[in-house]
């Protein structure tokens, strides 16, 4: 039921996604706000992430869902009256937004983790996952919809009613109480920086924290020159270019679904890395034959991939890292997303520029396979313990 209303807060979620990019540039016509909605967003994940897996750790689970749940559905209301405002306030809720959600998801996940059994992770992350993906598909279309017919309020206050929604179910779940818990009798600094040294002592951690910046990197890239690829050199226009992200999504649904079918393949950390070493395959071929079917091929294949990997790597987390640590792993496996994406956010102009569309997926398959395969080996050689480091919090 839980993992239902995430489903359904999702939907919300998405369309005030639209909403809000369709809102900031109908008020500045500008390209740049639209990126500073970004920013904004990444910036928070970067910086308070930590502090915000530390807190998760040291407290109950529930009562922090249920704090989130209603600073949620509070702030996401709230948008509703800031469309009468001026843009800046705008900005400064999405951010709120985004910090509730530093909290919300180390949460989340070690919540499944504590009422879950370890046979069963795989299995309900792949089906939270695909019904995540599906849910990025019906959500843009119901945000933009209903902007076209009542405007962005109306978006906002159905985001804030699902998030009420996942609090009526989180009040009714009975959370075990966890076997090890961060100190409180320790500063959160204390207790973040304790987060940091356990994942510097564990090579897996530490090479995933690595991917995810890498990742980070190629992701924004490719979903930036995706949009010239299809409209410029394919020709496909931009009814194309949704095409194409259908695909990708679509390709998302099936990994996740394939998730729970392979778990056994990946249950070593260095297979699970050396998989993701796959998505360089769909990316060296857009850049050798950018045309239309084989784009949306390849945009089927990268979303299949990268959700195998994510189903995987979270349910990794839930079984490898010491429950007294998973909030904090979590949030910096957040952070290095952000860490990674923020270059892009300046660069990718320049990179363009001297790369070209084509070179530009050329380059991030390459590194991916580099730097994947590297990790991989390292991890391997490492030899990796079968339990985590234990350290004190």
């Amino acid at each position: 039921m839980f993992i239902g209303a995430e489903t359904i807060s999702g939907l919300g979620s998405s369309a005030a996604l639209v909403a809000t990019s369709l809102l900031v540039y109908d008020r500045t016509h500008s390209v740049a706000a639209l990126g500073s909605v970004w920013a904004v967003k990444a910036l928070v994940r970067l910086f308070f992430s930590p502090l915000a897996g530390a807190i998760v750790d040291r407290s109950k689970i529930k009562t922090i869902l249920m704090i989130t749940g209603s600073a949620n559905a509070v702030v996401a209301a709230s948008l509703a009256w800031a469309v009468h405002v001026g843009v800046w306030f705008l900005f400064a809720l999405i951010g709120l937004l985004q910090l509730i959600q530093g909290f919300d998801s180390p949460a989340t996940n070690s919540l499944i983790a504590t009422v879950v059994d370890k046979g069963d992770l795989q299995r309900v992350n792949g089906y939270a996952r695909s019904a995540g993906n599906i849910v990025s598909i019906a959500g843009p279309a119901l945000g933009g919809a209903l902007y076209a017919l009542a405007g962005a309020g109306i978006v906002f206050i159905f985001n804030g009613l699902s998030f009420a929604l996942v609090l009526f179910f989180v009040a009714a779940l009975r959370v075990p109480r966890r076997e090890h818990e961060a100190s409180a009798r320790s500063s959160v600094w204390t207790n973040s920086a304790a987060g940091l040294r356990y994942a510097r002592s564990d090579l897996f951690i530490l090479a995933i924290l690595c991917l995810a910046v890498i990742d980070s990197m190629v992701g924004r890239a490719v979903e930036i020159v995706m949009v010239p690829l299809t409209t410029v050199t394919a020709h496909m226009g931009s009814s194309g270019l949704g095409i194409a992200y259908s695909a990708l999504t679509f390709g998302a649904v099936a990994g996740a679904l394939m998730s729970t079918r392979i778990r056994k393949l990946l249950a070593r950390p260095a297979n699970l890395i050396v998989s993701y070493a796959a998505l360089a395959v769909p990316l060296v071929a857009v850049a050798v034959l950018a045309q239309r079917i084989v784009i949306l091929v390849c945009m089927f294949a990268m979303g299949f991939v990268m959700d195998i990997f994510a189903v995987s790597l979270m349910t990794t987390f839930q079984r490898h890292v010491s429950p007294d640590y998973l909030g904090r792993v979590i949030a910096l496996y957040g952070s290095a997303l952000a860490l990674g994406a923020l270059p892009l956010a300046f660069g990718i102009s320049p990179i363009v520029s001297v790369l070209g569309v084509r070179g530009t997926f050329a380059v991030s398959g390459i590194l991916i396979a580099g730097t994947y395969v590297v990790l991989a080996v390292a991890v391997r050689r490492g030899e990796l313990a079968k339990s985590p480091a234990t350290e004190s919090a």
